[in-house]
């Protein structure tokens, strides 16, 4: 079980300094394609401009965090630490399913969660500002389970305040 935990610490920290280049103010680090680009430990960065938190998942029709998602939440503290003037929305989709106003308050909550989640690791308050969007801007289509679990996702986008 050690040997375990220690790989899974090393590739999280793996996948942060892989992450450190879309967020930096170097231009020239950025990708120019501006592609969605996959990294091991479940975060997804869309280059220069915001970080897709892949595999963040919430209890079926609530606003608690998964036990599972920790460990992705805690590789994106640990990027936020990096860049400590860099300020992030915290935004949080919903798939289609359920009402307009339920979907807008879930995602409004989930955001929220990942926040005081992300300041229980050292990350100030006025550098988050969460945002619920419900089920705009799906990313998928909304035809099966697994394409709404596309759409229901959690982004970090940086903002200059």
């Amino acid at each position: 079980m050690k040997a375990k935990v220690t790989l899974t610490r090393s590739a999280a920290l793996g996948a942060i300094a892989m992450l450190l280049i879309p967020l930096s103010a170097c231009q020239e680090s950025r990708d120019a394609t501006g592609q969605t680009a996959q990294v091991g430990s479940g975060i997804e960065v869309a280059t220069g401009e915001k970080i897709r938190l892949e595999g963040v998942r919430f209890k079926s029709d609530g606003t608690s965090i998964r036990p599972a998602s920790k460990p992705i939440l805690d590789a994106a503290a640990e990027i936020l630490k990096s860049e400590p003037d860099k300020a992030v929305y915290v935004d949080a989709y919903t798939d289609p399913t359920g009402g307009k106003e339920t979907n807008l308050r879930l995602s409004q909550q989930r955001a929220e969660n990942v926040k005081a989640y992300l300041e229980t690791k050292g990350i100030p308050s006025d550098r988050l500002i969460p945002r619920g969007f419900g089920a705009e801007d799906s990313i998928a289509s909304n035809d099966t389970p697994e394409t709404r679990k596309q759409n229901r996702r959690v982004e970090l986008v940086p903002f200059t305040k």
